[in-house]
């Protein structure tokens, strides 16, 4: 017992940085590899091309020359986690929806920038990979810069496949960021709208892009800014993140709400992380918009209709393809901003069912902007 703990924590600790817990590799000053700090040099294929020292930003081009693009008239959205179920549909559902702007796609290591080769040689210019510590803000201050609106579909709660070793240094590890608030679904949304509201608003567009339309607040928002643009913050989160604190007469109230598995079993505590997560949002400053998401399956039926509700008693269940093009379309629509809703689908969406943002954006008008409770 005594050499496994001993192991395990080594583990651990040499998963450490100083900036927070996860290596910063960095550049050579040759940007031949890469060389890690606690690691012997990792191979550099020569499709990929760097453009800062100070970390791994890396643009999967179609040249070894390309560097990272530079901030230009067209609207740059970031998406984090876009390797993952949703979040590479979100980077589809951008390219398609909004022609004048480009996609910069957040990665974990190198790995996940060969899983987009193909989205990026399919829209060259349009589409750029980027890996980054999302709970560093060293990194994320390189991968931020130019950029005007983010989408953030990342989880911290994504436990390695492999030995009960590695899984075990995982628990810790999470436990470890979570003692000391670095936890990604806390700390990630927290530095990337700081970072966000130093970088310009999305530039004017046309308005189909929903890019040109202002509309003044009420007096309820939170915090009250002078004026709700469209959403610049899209972020993923979950449905039931309130209810494993619900009083007992709500859990009766709500007995299908409070008893699904998420809330009962919620491992790790990470509904109160994903909670504590939209709250630094809510506070940024910056217009944003949180989805929480009913259950995400793929053996739901895809393309049905939309339900929007409020109070996080919603239950249900959506396709990845609906959710993502639901968390696009939010980035255009002046009347999702400054809200959070619930989101599943359900029933039939018509013969001659309307578009996602016409439907989406008659549902986001229709509700409250947030209040100081929406948290609680």
């Amino acid at each position: 017992k005594r050499e496994f703990g001993t192991f395990a924590a080594c583990v651990v600790l040499l998963s450490m940085s100083a900036d927070g817990f996860v290596p910063t590799p960095y550049l050579s000053s040759l940007g031949t590899s890469i060389v890690h700090e606690k690691c012997p040099l990792v191979p550099v294929q020569s499709t990929y091309a760097y453009s800062s020292p100070r970390s791994t930003v890396a643009r999967l081009a179609m040249s070894g020359s390309e560097l990272l693009s530079k901030p230009s008239e067209k609207n740059t959205i970031l998406v984090a986690g876009s390797t993952g179920r949703v979040g590479s549909l979100v980077v589809d559902e951008i390219v398609k929806r909004f022609p004048n702007s480009k996609v910069r796609a957040v990665v974990r290591s190198e790995a996940g920038i060969e899983k987009l080769k193909d989205k990026i040689e399919t829209d060259p210019g349009r589409v750029e990979a980027v890996v980054c510590d999302l709970s560093s803000r060293k990194d994320l201050m390189v991968a931020m810069e130019g950029v005007n609106q983010v989408v953030w579909c990342a989880s911290g709660l994504s436990p390695p496949r492999g030995s009960i070793l590695s899984k075990l240094a995982f628990v810790a590890k999470f436990k470890l960021k979570s003692l000391f608030g670095r936890q990604l679904d806390d700390r990630g949304p927290r530095i990337m709208c700081e970072l966000l509201a130093e970088q310009p608003p999305p530039p004017l567009s046309t308005r189909e892009e929903g890019t040109t339309t202002r509309v003044k607040s009420s007096s309820s928002s939170f915090p009250p800014p002078p004026e709700v643009a469209v959403p610049r913050f899209v972020m993923l989160s979950s449905a039931a993140v309130t209810r494993p604190t619900w009083s007992k007469e709500k859990k009766e109230q709500y007995p299908e709400a409070a008893n699904i598995p998420i809330v009962q079993l919620n491992p790790l505590g990470v509904l109160g992380l994903k909670l504590k997560g939209e709250d630094n949002v809510r506070r940024s400053g910056v217009p944003y918009t949180i989805v929480r998401s009913c259950g995400i399956t793929t053996n739901h039926t895809a393309g049905q209709a939309f339900q929007v509700s409020t109070g996080d008693t919603a239950v249900g269940l959506i396709h990845p393809a609906d959710l993502s093009a639901a968390l696009a379309t939010m980035l255009g629509i002046p009347d999702a901003a400054g809200k959070t809703v619930e989101l599943r689908t359900e029933g039939s969406s018509g013969l001659f069912g309307r578009g996602t943002k016409s439907v989406l954006t008659q549902q986001m008008a229709a509700v409250a902007l947030d209040s100081h409770e929406v948290g609680s």
